[in-house]
This record gives C-alpha cells, structure tokens and sequence, in this order.
C-alpha cells in the first residue's frame, strides 16, 4: 500500500481526476452539479484536517533533531534547546491563556514582533548590496538602469520630497509607463509559466510538485 501511495502514476492519477472534476464543469453545464459544493468544499475541509497533522509532525521532528544534536553536542545544540523551549512555553501559554492576552500575547509582541522585523531588515541588506554591486555603470545601458534607479529613489525619500520636487515628475513618469509595462510583463510571464508548469506536472513531466523523484538508472 504504501509503495502504491508513493508511486508516481498512482499520484498523477489522483491529480489528473480532481483537476478534471474541478476544471471542466467551469466549462460545462452540468445539471445538479455543483463544483464548489461537491469538490471544492471538500477538498479545503481535506486540506483544514491534514493541516493540523502537518504542523505536529513538523514539531515532532523539530524536537527530534534538537535532541539528536544535543546528545551529540553538535555545533549550536545550545540554539536547538532555545528554539524547542520557545516552541512548548508558546504552545503552553496558547493552550492556558489563548493568544489574545497573558504571555502568548506579550512573547508575540516583545519577541517574535522584532525578530521578525530584524529578519526582514537582514533582508533587505541583502537586497540592497545585490542591487549595489549589479548598479555597476560598466556601459550605457547599465548607466540607464542606475539613473532611473536613483531618480526614483530620490522621489520616495522622505527628504527629498520635503525640500524638492524636482525628481517628481520623471519618476512619475517613469513608473506610468516603464515600470508599468515591466509589471505587466511580468504577470504575463508568470501566468504563461504557471500554465506550462501544470500541464507539465499533469502529464507527468515534472514529478517534484507531488513528491516523486524519478529513480535514475545506473
């Protein structure tokens, strides 16, 4: 049962059927069938159930490989019991004192609140030094991107928009017209490969979206 399960036709066959339940009477006037009732409602509910099971499993194997690198005294053990004395005093305070008041509600506000923001800021760091080493003006075109680059910097600066206005009305134009077709093409881009992808995941070409690795062949 479980070799079937972790098969890939097996997979692409449930796959194929549910797309085809879901997709086609879109299309298709069927009478007495409803496609959010009879299958969407019960593949979310399908979804809400595994959900749960998912994140205990996830915790579950979090604990185990912190204790795995804490007998073994592994290079940041000490990390791994923080990260699994945090996730049960949260789980703890949650189940005790909900998450609207008490400690879940002040650990959210004093602690995951910051960390977050320092995570996005580390982020952000990384973006802007990426973006500073490829705004290398080494020809005409790389130039190009560095002005309009700056100039629309410029605009949204707090200061600059408070002393000048004089970089308004290139930026404005700038993103009316190329940012916005840069946007769009984009969107066009990403649609047409999401299409693309699924026929490939649906004609079994790209196994890696239900969990499948093809075995290769010595």
């Amino acid at each position: 049962m479980a070799e079937l399960l972790k098969s890939r036709e097996f997979n692409l066959a449930v796959m194929i059927i549910f797309f085809c339940l879901t997709f086609f009477p879109y299309f298709l006037s069927i009478p007495g069938y409803d496609v959010e009732k009879n299958i969407s409602s019960k593949v979310q509910l399908i979804v809400g159930l595994i959900t749960p099971f998912t994140v205990i499993l996830a915790i579950y194997s979090q604990y185990r490989r912190g204790f795995n690198a804490f007998n073994k005294r592994q290079r940041g053990w000490w990390l791994k019991v923080y990260m699994l004395f945090c996730i049960a005093s949260m789980l703890i305070f949650y189940v005790v004192w909900g998450k609207l008041s008490g400690p879940y509600y002040w650990v959210t506000l004093a602690v995951i609140s910051p960390l977050s923001t320092i995570n996005y800021g580390v982020i952000f760091f990384y973006m802007a030094s990426t973006t500073a080493r490829a705004f290398k003006a080494r020809n005409l075109k790389a130039l190009l991107l560095l002005v309009a680059g700056f100039i629309v910097f410029m605009d949204q600066a707090p200061l600059t928009g408070l002393y000048t206005t004089i970089f308004n009305p290139v930026a404005v134009f700038l993103n009316d017209t190329l940012v916005g077709s840069v946007t769009r093409t984009f969107t066009i881009c990403s649609t047409i490969g999401g299409l693309v992808y699924g026929v490939r995941v649906l004609l079994g070409l790209e196994t890696g979206a239900m969990g499948v690795t093809e075995k290769k062949e010595a």
